[in-house]
């Protein structure tokens, strides 16, 4: 299994391709992102300990100012989170890793 470092970084790194498609002007770029199942795209790129590590350290939202920023970032943590089995799940492999 690769570094779990190594996965967060691929994971930040596509999340910034997500990001470009959804501000891009072109309609084209838009409908391809949407056409993507974000789980299934998860699960084929990133081991379950690594996608649990990450929902763990998102757990507990944001204050951003802006609600739908918030709503869609609480969104995302719960659906990292329920790929590996729930919150409970996410957080007891976060520690059983010595990740709090």
């Amino acid at each position: 299994m690769a570094n779990v470092f190594e996965e967060l970084a691929n994971l930040e790194k596509a999340v910034a391709k997500v990001r470009k498609a959804l501000e891009s002007e072109d309609a084209d770029a838009k409908e391809v992102f949407d056409e993507v199942d974000l789980g299934e795209a998860i699960q084929d790129n990133y081991g379950p300990d690594a996608v649990a590590i990450i929902a763990a350290k998102l757990r507990g939202g944001i204050s951003s100012g802006d609600e739908m920023v918030d709503m869609q970032y609480q969104h995302f943590a719960d659906v990292l989170a329920e790929l590996v089995g729930g919150w409970d799940s996410a957080v007891h492999t976060a520690k059983q890793l010595g990740i709090e």
